[in-house]
């Protein structure tokens, strides 16, 4: 009986542990990019690089990271889609990792709906940003950021690249 004891902890621990585990995200992970919005699992679908955003830096690209896949490459309008979470952050136009705080203007934000359908609008306290490539059409990297556990994403992701933004 003892040892059944011992075999059912020595099972049932490791896998709490790690379903509480992912929750615990503090680095880039090798998958494309997730995480949580307001508590709810998120995986995107599209990302794209917005040229009408006004950034800081001249050379920055802001990039938004959507669930789902928009009418159009480069959406300018709010789509249809029922799921609004997205995620938003800016970057500059270098192959190098950037870290990520809140109150910069290196700064990733969570966005979503609340019950009653206010827009919320949630900085990460920590993060980076890491672009592997960059080519005219397409800009691939990787991303960590951190509000709370119930507001984080991680992962490698591809963006598309809007027209009127010059990449060098």
């Amino acid at each position: 009986m003892v040892l059944v004891k011992l075999a059912v902890v020595l099972f049932v621990v490791p896998l709490l542990s790690c379903s509480a585990g992912a929750n615990m995200v503090t680095d880039y992970v090798d998958a494309e990019l997730s995480g949580q919005i307001d508590g709810q699992d998120w995986i995107y679908k599209h990302a794209y690089i917005d040229p009408t955003i006004r950034t800081p830096s001249e050379d920055d690209m802001v990039f938004v990271f959507l669930p789902y896949v928009p009418k159009e490459k480069c959406p300018r309008l709010t789509d249809d889609s029922a799921d609004r979470r997205s995620v938003m952050v800016a970057a500059p136009q270098q192959l190098k990792q950037v870290m990520i705080k809140a109150g910069t203007h290196r700064n990733l934000v969570f966005q979503y709906e609340d019950k009653n359908g206010v827009q919320i609008a949630k900085s990460a306290k920590k993060g980076k940003l890491k672009l592997v490539n960059m080519a005219q059409d397409k800009v691939v990297g990787k991303l960590y950021g951190r509000f709370s556990d119930s507001n984080w994403v991680s992962g490698n992701f591809s963006a598309t690249v809007c027209n009127s933004l010059d990449l060098r």
